[in-house]
């Protein structure tokens, strides 16, 4: 609902003659027991949106870019990256100690093999187990006292203003998902009038960078059940690049980086999937020639 709110603002600013009405749609995300549910396809965050979406229900759907589809379905598109907070991943722990510190007994969550993966190489004494829910609800788990830690996107907790207790890991010491931090909102891109509204809106810098960062998944062909990120960053017109992939149980992990044009975005993200493919990427996920 933050999220839908930025949107909604910077569309009002856009067409102060606009009325916005948000629709709060449940997902299948919402609707199954994730901790007992093991399906990972990334459209049980989007599914029964995109289909409102497909049947009128609704002119734009706002998303965080890094529970969409590499390929969307068809008739959908992105029209604008309406904003991109901290794309880093932050730990926050119940009594204020780094994850480096944590030992055997201690409990960490996340909902993410990404995270997990890379945890394991960062500190391999404590147990890392599954998390899902909102940020609020993971929240309470450290409350509550079930959890020692938790490992979430940055972007979240800063959206909600949580800001005790955090460790932000950087971006090579912990390479974030693709499209981490990053607002997209899609609409039926036959509709050019809400196509060019949404134009309107977008950010070229956190676009040229998602664009890089959603070329190097696509060339890895995999989805959010395999351990890979990206993170692009835009500066001066040259853009930098960090890639991850490990296996699953983070025991062999591959990073490597990139730089160039920023015009270069897409080649850019492509070139630096292939180099790690060479490397023995491919076969980490799974990847099929």
């Amino acid at each position: 609902m933050i999220q839908n709110n930025i949107v909604a603002k910077k569309l009002k600013e856009a067409d102060s003659s606009l009325e916005i009405t948000i629709e709060r749609i449940k997902t299948l995300n919402e609707k199954i027991d994730r901790s007992k549910e093991t399906r990972t396809e990334k459209d049980i965050y989007t599914k029964e949106i995109d289909a409102a979406l497909a049947d009128g229900s609704i002119d734009i759907a706002v998303h965080s870019l890094k529970d969409l589809n590499l390929v969307l379905p068809k008739g959908i598109a992105i029209g604008a990256i309406a904003d991109r907070d901290d794309p880093r991943d932050a730990f926050v722990s119940r009594d204020g100690r780094p994850f480096e510190s944590l030992e055997a007994k201690a409990l960490v969550g996340t909902s993410s093999i990404r995270r997990k993966a890379q945890l394991f190489a960062l500190n391999p004494s404590p147990e890392v187990v599954d998390l899902h829910g909102n940020i609020d609800s993971r929240l309470r788990k450290l409350d509550d006292g079930t959890l020692d830690g938790i490992a979430v996107a940055a972007a979240g907790l800063k959206r909600l203003g949580v800001s005790s207790a955090v460790q932000y890991f950087g971006v090579e010491q912990m390479v974030p998902a693709i499209g981490q931090g990053a607002i997209a909102v899609t609409a039926m891109e036959d509709n050019r009038s809400i196509m060019e509204l949404l134009e309107s809106i977008s950010i070229e810098s956190a676009s040229i960078e998602t664009e890089a960062e959603r070329e190097f998944g696509g060339v890895f062909g995999v989805g959010c059940s395999a351990p890979i990120g990206a993170n692009a960053t835009l500066m001066g017109g040259r853009l930098s690049m960090v890639g991850f992939v490990s296996d699953r149980f983070g025991r062999r992990v591959l990073k490597s980086g990139i730089e160039g044009s920023a015009a270069e975005a897409k080649r850019l993200g492509r070139e630096l999937a292939k180099r790690m493919i060479a490397m023995g990427g491919g076969e980490l996920v799974g990847r099929e020639e």
